[in-house]
């Protein structure tokens, strides 16, 4: 994986300074730590700079240096990520004469540029980020993948435009307004994350997935080239069994292109379905034992390390395992450096944890994320289809079932919440339960914390969500939910807590269920073989039972997390107070000591369950003290 960064500006005789090319690039030296590289280019009116840091995965040699060009040095390009077809268009491009000095993707994606223009993008198959500068045109040409699993920042002003990989290189320019956006702290306690396009500075914007941002004479333009939409229910019927062919077949083939490495590569191996899967893939592939990697916990209700080790025995892996203890939250200042933004979920800790382990035998390391977007496997697809039975009953029965789990010695264990919530929020409209299920705190809850003047001047915004949803109004629930995580959770969560934590310890993850020939076979199976009545990844656990122990394809969703909720009763229950109803932390002006003690108090005594919101408005306060008070990690 590697760094990019640059800034353009027009209209300015001082041009692009290349003290600040080079600031950015080494702030973004944990992405690439096997070389960096400089362009700067202008003339009367425009002036460029590119920077680039590296990590070597194909063709270790200086032919793979950037920023790269072609050989009349008017193409230039600083690319970060993987293009897994690189093969195929190097074929194709060689047809057309052009030729090549690396056995890089990058010089595909420098050619690729040359013979096809802006519309190269569409050909191209893998995750990146990468930036062109085309001379002659005077044209920046900017892209992002399909589902962003590769970040992109940028900043455009009346005169200049700044882009890097992350955020913190982007700050190295003086002249960025680092104003906050105090409805972005809104948004954050509602999801865990500031929602692409938006940053927690309004100055600094996220390139979304799937888009393109051109920048010609003095005017960005951004748009999409893809978009994420399960197939109509009028594909030709096939039975379960060849569905189940079909995509085993396109699976093993992403799997096998995505070990392509002139560098040591393994495997995070959780011991749910999705990451076994790909391990049995991986094993079946390689002449050499798979190396795999996972992590655990003390407390075994939470620590998969057991089902991990099945598979690890199952496929004569090299295992090797971390146990994490609540301690390991001193981390955290370390973690909220590399993550740029405030960031709210707290299986980042688990996710650095095993990329640390991982980065000491390994350069590249394959994941099983995607699975669960694909194909329906939160417990929220389980939620919705018993809030659609649940409606068909009479309002009085609906009332007094809710009623009595509400007073019931179930009300008072974390499953009874969880189901009385489900039922209650059954009542609400599609996107409000939704809303509800996803949000870390209610608008309610939210309110309670805000110091006064803060809420009284926070504005309206409208709901990232209900422009998505409008979108697909008319599919069924399991389209409308798999949509919003494919286009909203997983690129705005899940694939930023990969990105940042693998590369704080500078290794690659690729994740072969996000590969777009992947993507393109799931979109078309029938929601009938995604979630069949309450089984989730219904297919995948089908491919599962044929090669795996029924203690692992059996299981339910437990997710890559932390036992946050027991660490806020217990062992970190001092931390949270100390840190939260601190003088620092109430003079910011965000909150109200009445509130956060309340929010506390509830946790602590069991009638409520706010530890990730807890462990949200932590992370927002070291957020602080590192990016604005300017403490460091």
């Amino acid at each position: 994986m590697c760094g990019i960064c640059g800034k353009l500006v027009w209209n300015d005789p001082r041009g692009v300074s290349e003290q600040l090319v080079r600031d950015m690039s080494a702030v973004l030296a944990h992405r690439g730590p096997d070389g960096s590289g400089e362009h700067l280019w202008n003339d009367t009116t425009v002036a460029i700079g590119l920077g680039h840091r590296r990590l070597s995965i194909i063709d270790l040699s200086d032919a793979g240096r950037q920023p790269m060009s072609n050989e009349s040095g008017t193409i230039w390009v600083v690319h970060n990520g993987e293009i897994y077809n690189f093969r195929e268009l190097r074929a194709e491009l060689e047809t057309f004469g052009y030729r090549f000095h690396s056995k890089t993707d990058t010089e595909v994606i420098v050619h690729a540029y040359e013979k096809w223009g802006t519309s190269c993008v569409e050909r191209l198959q893998g995750m990146f980020a990468f930036a062109v500068w085309d001379q002659p045109r005077r044209r920046l040409f900017i892209a992002r993948d399909r589902v962003g699993i590769k970040p992109l920042y940028y900043s455009a002003r009346p005169d200049s435009l700044l882009f890097a990989s992350e955020l913190k290189a982007l700050m190295q320019d003086p002249t960025l307004d680092t104003q906050m956006d105090d409805s972005a702290l809104d948004r954050y306690l509602a999801f865990g994350y500031v929602p692409s396009p938006d940053t927690i500075f309004p100055s600094v914007k996220k390139l979304p997935p799937a888009h393109v941002l051109t920048w010609e004479d003095g005017r960005v333009r951004i748009e999409p080239y893809w978009r994420f939409r399960p197939a109509d229910d009028t594909a030709p019927e096939k039975s379960d069994g060849e569905w189940l062919d079909e995509f085993e077949s396109v699976l093993e083939r992403a799997v096998a292109r995505q070990m392509v490495s002139d560098v040591p590569l393994g495997a995070f191996l959780s011991g749910g379905i999705d990451s076994s899967l790909i391990v049995w893939m991986m094993s079946r592939s390689s002449e050499l034992p798979v190396r795999s990697f996972t992590v655990g916990f003390d407390k075994q209700s939470w620590s998969e390390s057991r089902y991990a080790r099945l598979v690890a025995r199952e496929f004569g892996t090299r295992h090797r395992e971390h146990d994490i203890a609540p301690d390991a939250m001193e981390i955290l200042p370390k973690l909220v450096w590399h993550l740029d933004e405030p960031f709210g979920d707290s299986s980042i800790l688990p996710t650095y944890y095993v990329s640390k382990m991982t980065r000491q035998e390994v350069t590249v390391a394959l994941s099983g994320d995607g699975g669960d977007e694909l194909f329906a496997g939160y417990t929220r697809y389980q939620g919705e289809r018993l809030s659609n039975i649940f409606r068909r009953f009479p309002g009085w029965v609906r009332s007094g079932v809710v009623s009595t789990l509400r007073s019931a010695p179930l009300a008072r264990t974390a499953s009874g919440r969880r189901l009385g919530t489900v039922l209650a929020n059954a009542e609400l409209d599609f996107v409000s339960r939704y809303r509800n299920k996803q949000s870390l705190g209610s608008p309610t809850t939210r309110m309670e914390l805000y110091a006064d003047d803060f809420r009284d001047n926070l504005s309206a915004t409208i709901d990232p969500l209900d422009e998505l949803f409008a979108s697909v109004s008319e599919r069924d629930f399991i389209d409308r939910l798999t949509t919003f995580d494919m286009e909203f959770y997983l690129p705005n969560d899940m694939l930023v807590k990969v990105d940042r934590m693998s590369m704080a310890s500078s290794l690659e993850v690729r994740v072969p269920f996000l590969d777009e020939t992947v993507i393109e076979v799931a979109s078309r199976i029938p929601n009938r073989l995604k979630l069949r009545n309450f089984t989730t990844k219904y297919l995948l656990r089908k491919m599962a039972a044929k090669v795996l122990p029924p203690e692992i394809w059996r299981r339910g969703k437990q997710g890559f997390g932390v036992p946050i909720q027991s660490w806020f009763r217990g062992e970190l229950v001092d931390a949270a107070r100390d840190m939260l109803l601190d003088r620092q932390t109430l003079n910011r002006g965000f909150f109200a000591r009445a509130g956060l003690e309340k929010l506390l108090q509830r946790h602590e005594s069991g009638t409520g369950d706010y530890g990730h919101l807890i462990f949200a408005l932590m992370s927002f306060e070291i957020w602080n003290r590192v990016f604005i008070d300017k403490r460091g990690a």
